[in-house]
């Protein structure tokens, strides 16, 4: 039944028409590749063994789109892209390098990119912290409805009963949300949960609560 909820749930997403998407990159000689790499109208997913390129292309999608690369993996792996072809409000756009969309006037908003490493910087921040409760307790914390705790409930393989959330207003380069939930009658919260359950509630979260609508949204796991 989970198997055919997935598949009934991606013909869907399939069959969207969405306003904003990037519909092609252009290379030149990136780790040997020259030519045109399409994407989907919506989604895409990009996968391959260790060592083929993901990052690289990861990273030159960053490059054109005007995302500060400082990831140490991939900072210097996107030489040789020449353009790209966005469309945004169903309009398309050519950019080229070496200007970027969001120098040719593009809202930086509605770019994202998400990264595990972030989850788990994180999760490293919330373990160093010595007061953590007290320091949580000058933020409003967040109950999730009781159709977010079904969605991720289906999502992580979990039955939910509780996720509450708290979001600080510190200004880093991720955003600071703590998780505490319960589950099978169990309560714990982020200092205590495993990374990939962490990602998943994070990654939930910032859709959900925090990226724009029409956001063109870039997830490097």
């Amino acid at each position: 039944m989970r198997s055919a909820k997935a598949n009934d749930f991606w013909k869907k997403v399939y069959q969207q028409q969405y306003a904003n998407y990037l519909e092609s990159i252009t290379l030149s000689n990136c780790i040997g590749y020259s030519g045109i790499i399409p994407f989907n109208g919506g989604i895409t997913a990009i996968c391959g063994l260790n060592g083929v390129g993901k990052s690289t292309i990861v990273s030159c999608i960053k490059s054109i789109i005007g995302i500060e690369d400082n990831a140490i993996f991939t900072s210097n792996k996107s030489q040789g892209v020449i353009s790209a072809e966005f469309v945004s409000n169903r309009v398309r756009n050519t950019i080229s390098t070496p200007e970027n969309a969001v120098s040719k006037g593009f809202d930086c908003d509605l770019f994202q990119y998400i990264d595990s490493n972030q989850s788990i910087e994180l999760l490293k921040f919330w373990s160093e912290q010595t007061n953590l409760d007290e320091y949580l307790e000058s933020f409003e914390p967040y109950t999730f409805t009781s159709i977010e705790l079904e969605e991720i409930s289906w999502l992580i393989g979990k039955k939910y009963k509780e996720c509450i959330s708290v979001e600080t207003e510190e200004e880093t380069k991720y955003k600071q949300v703590f998780f505490k939930v319960i589950s099978d009658n169990q309560s714990y919260s982020s200092v205590s949960m495993g990374l990939g359950e962490h990602f998943l509630l994070y990654l939930y979260y910032l859709l959900k609560k925090t990226i724009p609508k029409g956001a063109y949204v870039i997830i490097e796991e």
